[in-house]
């Protein structure tokens, strides 16, 4: 929904709307966090950033009575019981603004999801990534693992060099819905995020909640604390 659908009625939206009262805008100068978790230089998301971002998509953020029903059809179907780590894998055209995430090899990322799922005792894996191939690679060798693994269909391009947001052969809406779903599937459907840096990442650890714990590919493996809110650290 529009932020201002939560707090203001239909009449008084349309009266503001053809009175001229109102601001258009397409880009703002203040980037929320500062690209934190999102650009590899600005490093991971601290505890205290992402409790106020949490705060700010509780005022703000509102689905649409038919996206949250599909959203609710859709955890009921790929997930069962059990606890579930989201892993959001980002490649494809990122590699200008975290090189990182391309150092990772299929072996490092298996070791790495099967040890945080020990060490937060979880016995299933929600994987989601822009990466086709990838995700298709890695969901096998995790299943052969010993893990439960989910995946969303989302609209992926054929080549891994491909953005999918860029491919302009793909439906543009369903492409849009289908990142965002993901991102509340990994919000709200699991019970922790690793990842590497990325928007999408970014957006689930402010859509989760303040219990949710986060953590990146880089920072070390921990064991969850009773009241822990996060499990990353800065870099």
């Amino acid at each position: 929904m529009q932020p201002a659908e939560i707090q203001m009625t239909s009449k008084a939206i349309r009266h503001a709307i053809r009175s001229g009262q109102y601001m258009e805008t397409s880009k703002h100068h203040v980037v929320y966090g500062h690209y934190r978790g999102v650009i590899q230089d600005y490093g991971g998301i601290p505890a205290e950033q992402a409790a106020r971002g949490r705060a700010l998509c509780r005022r703000n953020v509102v689905l649409q009575p038919r996206f949250q029903e599909k959203l609710e059809q859709t955890m009921s179907s790929i997930f069962k019981s059990g606890k579930r780590l989201a892993v959001h894998i980002r490649r494809s055209d990122k590699v200008i603004e975290a090189a990182a995430n391309f150092e990772l090899s299929d072996d490092g990322l298996l070791k790495r999801i099967v040890s945080q799922c020990a060490a937060w005792n979880m016995d299933g894996v929600f994987l989601c990534s822009d990466d086709a191939s990838l995700k298709k690679r890695l969901a096998k060798s995790l299943e052969q693992s010993g893990l439960v693994v989910s995946t969303y269909d989302a609209t992926l391009p054929a080549e891994a060099s491909q953005a999918v947001h860029f491919d302009k052969s793909l439906d543009s809406y369903k492409k849009a819905e289908d990142v965002v779903m993901e991102a509340f599937l990994m919000a709200k459907g699991c019970h922790g995020l690793l990842s590497t840096y990325s928007n999408v990442s970014a957006a689930v650890v402010y859509l989760s909640d303040d219990s949710f714990p986060y953590t990146t590919f880089w920072d070390p493996v921990e064991a969850l604390q009773e009241d822990d809110s996060r499990c990353t650290h800065e870099l």
